[in-house]
């Protein structure tokens, strides 16, 4: 957005408030899980027309490279703004818009934010019970959360995937969406973060606290810094796809005395 900011106005094209106001809309999207790679990828190739790949990404002011990758399938998702410029450049004729391109990527508008959240919640109960029972573990949800956990999770499960805490696994769900950074040391992210570690402090009797999200690079992101900090009890991390709707990965981070727990969802299962 910043080539468009530092624009006066005298030289904003059609195609510049075009290109801040599907910015706009993406800004304001969550990802449902539930995109179609291929029809997204038909898309970009719709969008570019009768124009070479070259052709296409200079009239977007990209490099040809990121055309190349995403028609080639070597993308996994698109970026905001870029996603904003494919639509904004799109041949007037294919018919492709913004709407079409989110639909594709699994984003819907945030006016449908808590219903969308809720569902979410709903269904990383679902896959993470799913995903225990499959490994021949019992789950269980307990009546009534203590006054604790409550800040801590949207939901709790009793395990014996679990051998400390009486099997208490606390969970919270966090739904990701494509531009945003993952705010480990800040926001909610780091306000769930210091409460799991001051419940162990506490005294609570919890096996393991996690962190559910749905962002590869979220995930990443997190994982580093669980790294350099050192706690005292079980806090991990998942990655979760709701679209498969199966656990991808897991991270257990490790003790403050060294040791590294068991992951429950290993990788590769």
């Amino acid at each position: 957005m910043g080539g468009v900011m530092n624009k006066k106005i005298s030289e904003i094209t059609e195609e510049d408030t075009k290109l801040g106001r599907y910015f706009l809309k993406l800004q304001s999207a969550y990802r449902t899980g539930e995109g179609d790679p291929e029809a997204l990828i038909e898309l970009v190739a719709e969008a570019m027309g009768k124009r070479s790949q070259r052709q296409f990404a200079a009239d977007m002011g990209v490099n040809v490279s990121s055309v190349s990758r995403i028609l080639n399938g070597k993308v996994s998702e698109i970026g905001d703004m870029l996603l904003a410029k494919i639509a904004a450049n799109a041949d007037p004729a294919s018919g492709v818009t913004i709407e079409k391109l989110m639909q594709a990527q699994g984003m819907v508008e945030a006016e449908n934010r808590g219903q969308l959240a809720r569902k979410y919640e709903e269904n990383c109960r679902r896959i993470f019970a799913d995903e225990l029972l499959k490994r021949g573990k019992s789950v269980s949800y307990p009546r009534e959360q203590s006054h604790g956990s409550r800040y801590l999770c949207d939901f709790e499960v009793e395990t014996d995937a679990l051998t400390k805490g009486g099997g208490r696994w606390l969970v919270e769900t966090k739904m990701m969406s494509g531009y945003a950074p993952l705010p480990a040391g800040a926001g909610r992210t780091g306000i769930w973060l210091d409460s799991a570690m001051a419940a162990y402090y506490r005294g609570e009797k919890i096996g393991r606290i996690s962190l559910v999200l749905d962002l590869r690079s979220a995930f990443e992101q997190l994982k580093k810094d669980l790294a350099r900090v050192p706690i005292k009890d079980e806090i991990s991390i998942i990655l979760i796809s709701i679209g498969e709707g199966k656990i991808l990965d897991e991270y257990v981070a490790p003790l403050a005395n060294g040791s590294t727990p068991e992951f429950t969802f290993a990788t590769g299962d």
